[in-house]
């Protein structure tokens, strides 16, 4: 039991257990939260790169360089493609968000604070 809040806990005969369901817990989700979008985000941007040196013929990468050539004659296939990577990163975002709520939401409501009594 770190710190004062865990001190606290045990001043109200909480156990170790307790301590980390109804403090660590809570505490530590507010980091996982942020790198729960920053993963999510950075996920499509490594899915679009690794297509590159894999030599694949189809895909978004593929999409984005072969309309990039073409940007004076036809330049609505590159932003089409640009967009459509943008819509896929926010809609993988907010699905790893609505999942991350989800369980958080789980995790939070089986925690129980020490009420004091002996």
């Amino acid at each position: 039991m770190r710190g004062p809040g865990g001190r606290v806990f045990a001043s109200f005969g909480a156990g170790r257990w307790q301590v980390f369901r109804s403090l660590e817990l809570p505490s530590a989700l507010t980091q996982a939260n942020a790198a729960v979008h920053t993963a999510a985000a950075l996920a499509v941007v490594g899915a679009v790169v690794a297509e590159l040196p894999a030599g694949s013929t189809e895909g978004m990468a593929v999409l984005v360089l072969s309309s990039a050539q073409f940007y004076n004659f036809e330049p609505a296939a590159l932003w089409c493609a640009a967009i459509t990577t943008a819509i896929g990163g926010l809609v993988t975002v907010y699905l790893a968000q609505a999942i991350f709520t989800r369980l958080a939401k789980l995790a939070l409501r089986t925690s129980s604070l020490p009420t004091g009594d002996h």
